[in-house]
């Protein structure tokens, strides 16, 4: 799967969701954690106003287990720029 994620990022390397695939791919799969989180900035750089970009990387700190505090900035973050209700309930 890691293989096809990257195919298709290499497609289209301006797209915030394909970024945001891989890097969860990796996250979730024991792959690199840096390059996960590398995907995860290049997806909030590409799209700085959706909020739901940085709802995902907070998704992802919580899964590699890394301090809350971090998590609960993205998570403010994605708040103050108008991330969809549905995603924060989640």
């Amino acid at each position: 799967m890691l293989e096809e994620f990257r195919k298709a990022l290499e497609l289209s390397p301006r797209q915030a969701e394909t970024c945001y695939w891989l890097a969860q791919s990796l996250a979730r799969n024991g792959g690199d954690q840096k390059e996960a989180f590398a995907l995860a900035d290049r997806a909030i750089a590409l799209e700085p106003r959706n909020g739901n970009r940085y709802f995902q990387r907070a998704v992802l700190l919580e899964a590699c287990k890394h301090p809350k505090e971090e998590s609960d900035r993205d998570i403010a973050e994605a708040r103050r720029l108008g991330a969809a209700k549905s995603t924060l309930q989640f």
